[in-house]
């Protein structure tokens, strides 16, 4: 039988046998079948931000119209905190968004458009909630509150709490990958809220991460962390062979996990000092780097290499350079040889919960 092409497809979708949104599905599967299938090596995980330069051309289009509506309701509205303080523009934004999803996602298939957009309706969400805040919420507190700032703090959850629902809506009709990235950070964003709600208060973006301060931020920010670690891998485990969204959906949702791990641990380490915190923060990294090989996901490294140069500016100056050079040695040696080493760490490895279900590795021979 001779493989249809690109070329046919479209031709059909000329002659009107087919809509080009179909079109643009059926190409997605056959990417998924023969491209992505075919030529995946044991060492690429697969990501996508844009397909091509026309995506890219759409982006900047996008960008402009969000820049010129905001523009535009600025012009025709008072100001306030430099957003448009009228409802109306903020409704109009996101409704014309969810349509421009409808088109570029549903049926154009687009992956850059896509994600573009999903940052576009956050910045929306953001502007709408906060005028809904501001117009509505803060006349409501009693210009004689004996406890102004906490009325103040608690009526601010509103913001994120917003934001999170609109998130929400938009992964319920469009389950574009990206948007758990968002959803994430603003899941993030509220429990602070609340927290901060509650009574507590952050000195510093240190406290959102060291697990020696006082404040419980540290323990929210790696405890969401864990779980969205659990998450991502929920996704992964769903999808061994990376070849269908579930692998996208992971990879955002690691995007963001991750860091949040490995930031507070290996800051806190850090900053203790010390030859023993500096011997666990070595150990810890490469607990790290032996987790990504198992789950085969590379955002766990990527977090832990800022450390590692901290680390290395904090030594004498002659080896600072060293050290770097050598981190971008392993660096380069473990992306190289990364299915190399997975299977050898995997095939150490004793039988545990789940380790059919994680992607592939090369068995050693019985």
């Amino acid at each position: 039988m001779t493989p249809i092409e690109r070329e046919d497809i479209q031709a059909t979708v000329a002659a009107g046998i087919i809509s080009e949104g179909q079109a643009a599905q059926i190409i997605a599967v056959s990417e998924e079948r023969d491209g992505i299938r075919s030529q995946l090596t044991g060492s690429d995980e697969p990501f996508e931000l844009f397909k091509g330069f026309n995506e890219v051309f759409i982006i900047i289009g996008l960008v402009l119209l969000y820049i010129g509506w905001n523009g535009i309701a600025l012009a025709f509205g008072s100001v306030d905190a430099l957003i448009p303080s009228a409802i109306a523009p903020g409704v109009v934004s996101l409704l014309t968004l969810g349509l421009l999803a409808r088109y570029f996602t549903l049926n154009r298939r687009m992956v850059g458009p896509s994600n573009a957009i999903v940052v576009m309706w956050t910045l929306s969400a953001m502007q709408l909630g906060t005028t809904l805040y501001a117009r509505f919420l803060l006349d409501t507190i009693p210009p004689d509150s004996g406890n102004m700032a906490f009325y103040v703090s608690f009526t601010g959850v509103f913001v994120p709490m917003f934001v999170l629902a609109a998130l929400l809506a938009f992964w319920y009709l469009f389950r574009i990958p990206s948007t758990l990235f968002a959803i994430a950070l603003a899941i993030y964003v509220l429990v602070f809220a609340v927290t901060r709600a509650s009574g507590q208060n952050i000195e510093g973006w240190r406290d959102i991460f060291l697990l020696s301060s006082e404040g419980p931020f540290s323990l929210i920010t790696i405890a969401l962390g864990l779980f969205g670690f659990l998450a991502a891998m929920y996704f992964d485990l769903k999808d061994p062979h990376r070849v269908t969204r579930h692998n996208k959906n992971a990879f955002w949702v690691h995007i963001i996990a991750a860091p949040a791990i490995v930031n507070t641990v290996a800051l806190t380490l850090f900053t203790d000092g010390g030859t023993a915190a500096i011997a666990a923060l070595i150990a810890f990294l490469l607990f790290i780097t032996c987790s990504a090989l198992i789950v085969d996901r590379r955002s766990f490294l990527l977090s832990g290499v800022i450390y590692i140069i901290a680390l290395a500016f904090s030594i004498e100056e002659g080896s600072t350079f060293t050290t770097v050079f050598l981190l971008g040695a392993a660096l380069v040696a473990t992306g190289a040889f990364w299915a190399v080493l997975r299977s050898a760490l995997l095939n150490t490895l004793p039988t545990f919960p789940f380790k059919d279900r994680l992607p592939p590795w090369a068995q050693k021979p019985a």
